[in-house]
C-alpha cells in the first residue's frame, strides 16, 4: 500500500491538508489522471474556494480516505479539510494576448497598461489547447470581470475554463465641451476628446466617426462622457426639414417642396404639408425624396 504524505496549511480558518493536483498521477505503475483520482463530476460534492485560490477544490478528509482507499492509497493525516489546488499546464500568456484583442476591438483608442487574470474553475485539461476566449459584451465594458476559455484538439471544443480579469487601461472619449440641449446634433463644435481611465467607462464609448449623424437623446451636461447610451442616430429625414415631394397619376408626375411633420427613415410613411398648409402622407423614398401614395 502506498503512503500519501500532506502538508499543513490554513484555509478559511481551519488547518487543512493541501495537496496539488497534477494533471496526472503515476500509482502503482499505472497512470491515474487528476479527475479520476478525486472522482470530480456532476455528482460530486466538492466545493471551489472562491475566499484565497480559486483554482481550489476542499474535500472533508474522511471521503478523501474512501476515494483514495479505491486506489489502494493511504492518507496519513488527522486534519479534518483537505484543498487540492489544480495545477495547470496551459499559456497564460497567450490568454492575456487574446483577451486584450477583444478589448482592442471594441475600443479602437484603447492604450492596454495592464492585463490580470486569474482561474476560476478547474478541470483535467490534459493535452488540450486553447481553442477560443469568449468574453460577453457586458463584461468588455467594465475593467474587471470574467470570461471563459475553451480548450480542444482536432478542432473540437472539449473543455471550457473561466478566469476572472482585471484591465488597466487608458482611452480617448468625446465628452460635452457645454451643456448639450436633447435633439442637439452632436459634432466637433459641442463635443472634445479627453484621455481618462477605462474603469470610468459603464458604456460604450461613440467613436468621431459618428460626429454629424448622432442627436442627443436627452440634455447632457457639461462634462459628460458621450456613450451609446446618450444619443440616438440620426433619423433619415428630420421633422420640420424640407423634402421634395411627388405625386404620379396616370403616367403625370406632380412634384413640390414640402416640410416633414415628424421624424422619419427611409420606407416610413410621414405627413408632408405644403406651402398652402395642405398635409399629404407619404412614403419616404431616399433622404432627398417622398412620394404620395
Amino acid at each position: 500500500m502506498k503512503i500519501c504524505s500532506v502538508l499543513l496549511a490554513i484555509c478559511l480558518g481551519l488547518i487543512a491538508d493541501v495537496f496539488v493536483l497534477e494533471n496526472s498521477y503515476l500509482i502503482n505503475d499505472e497512470e491515474i489522471r487528476a479527475s479520476d483520482l478525486i472522482k470530480i463530476d456532476a455528482e460530486s460534492d466538492f466545493t471551489v474556494d472562491r475566499f484565497e485560490n480559486k483554482s481550489a477544490v476542499q474535500t472533508p478528509l474522511s471521503k478523501l480516505k474512501r476515494i483514495f482507499s479505491e486506489r489502494n492509497i493511504s492518507v496519513d493525516s488527522q486534519y479534518p479539510i483537505v484543498t487540492f489546488y489544480y495545477s495547470r499546464d496551459i499559456d497564460l500568456e497567450l490568454i492575456k494576448e487574446a483577451l486584450k484583442d477583444r478589448f482592442t476591438e471594441t475600443y479602437p483608442s484603447i492604450n492596454v497598461d495592464d492585463i490580470k487574470i486569474a482561474p476560476m474553475s478547474f478541470s483535467d485539461i490534459s493535452a488540450l489547447e486553447i481553442a477560443q476566449v469568449d468574453i460577453s459584451p457586458n463584461a468588455l465594458r467594465r475593467n474587471k470581470g470574467s470570461f471563459a476559455v475553451w480548450l480542444g484538439a482536432n478542432d473540437e471544443k472539449v473543455k471550457r475554463l473561466f478566469f476572472s480579469f482585471e484591465i488597466a487601461a487608458h482611452l480617448r472619449v468625446l465628452q460635452a465641451a457645454k451643456q448639450i440641449e436633447r435633439g442637439t446634433i452632436l459634432s466637433s463644435d459641442n463635443l472634445k476628446e479627453v484621455l481618462i481611465a477605462f474603469e470610468h467607462i459603464s458604456a460604450k464609448p461613440i467613436d468621431k466617426s459618428a460626429l454629424g449623424k448622432i442627436a442627443a437623446k436627452n440634455r447632457l451636461n457639461k462634462g459628460e462622457i458621450i456613450t451609446d447610451r446618450v444619443v440616438a442616430a440620426l433619423p433619415d429625414v428630420r421633422k420640420n426639414s424640407q423634402i421634395t415631394t411627388e405625386l404620379i397619376r396616370n403616367g403625370i408626375k406632380i412634384s413640390f417642396i414640402g416640410v416633414a411633420q415628424k421624424d422619419a427613415n427611409i420606407g416610413e410613411l410621414v405627413a408632408i404639408k405644403d406651402q398652402n398648409k395642405r398635409v399629404f402622407t407619404a412614403r419616404i423614398i431616399s433622404k432627398e425624396l417622398a412620394r404620395i401614395e
